[in-house]
């Protein structure tokens, strides 16, 4: 688990300009981490609709509902579910959905905002959350092919 220690990176100014003093991409572990506390963001959604770039995106910021995050730490937090996913051997071709280039996240992150599933703060650095949580109901209706948990989804058996 990330917590973010400064919803608003500082900055102090310099002979140059500013310069952050705690970077606004900087996560830091908690002291000490649950036994199988994982860079893995999990959510309802990734369950349901597998794990994509907009997805990730979404859930990610789902989970930390009126927390603030700037472009960089949204992308470091997809980047750690990639490499955590890598760690447990998931296939390159589940990997490849996944895209973590500057690019793709800003594109989503954009979407997200024009959707009106993401709110911005337009400041240095450009800040975005989520103000309410998304519920999903789709777990308690017991949908047969239903996928119970991401682990589920990466079945050999899934589907049959």
């Amino acid at each position: 688990m990330y917590r973010q220690f400064s919803p608003e990176p500082t900055l102090k100014n310099t002979g140059n300009g500013q310069e952050y003093i705690s970077p606004p991409a900087t996560f830091q572990k908690l002291n000490r981490p649950q036994e199988n506390e994982t860079d893995l963001i999990r959510h309802d959604l990734i369950d349901l609709l597998g794990e994509t770039t907009n997805t990730l995106i979404f859930c990610f910021l789902d989970n930390h509902v009126n927390e603030r995050f700037t472009r960089v730490q949204i992308r470091a937090a997809v980047e750690c579910h990639v490499a955590e996913l890598e760690k447990k051997g998931v296939e390159e071709q589940y990997l490849a959905r996944i895209q973590t280039g500057k690019a793709a996240v800003n594109y989503w992150i954009d979407r997200l905002v024009e959707n009106n599933s993401l709110e911005k703060k337009h400041s240095k650095p450009v800040l975005f959350w989520r103000s309410a949580s998304y519920q999903s109901k789709t777990k308690s209706l017991g949908i047969p092919g239903y996928p119970i948990t991401s682990r589920d989804f990466y079945s050999p058996n899934r589907g049959v």
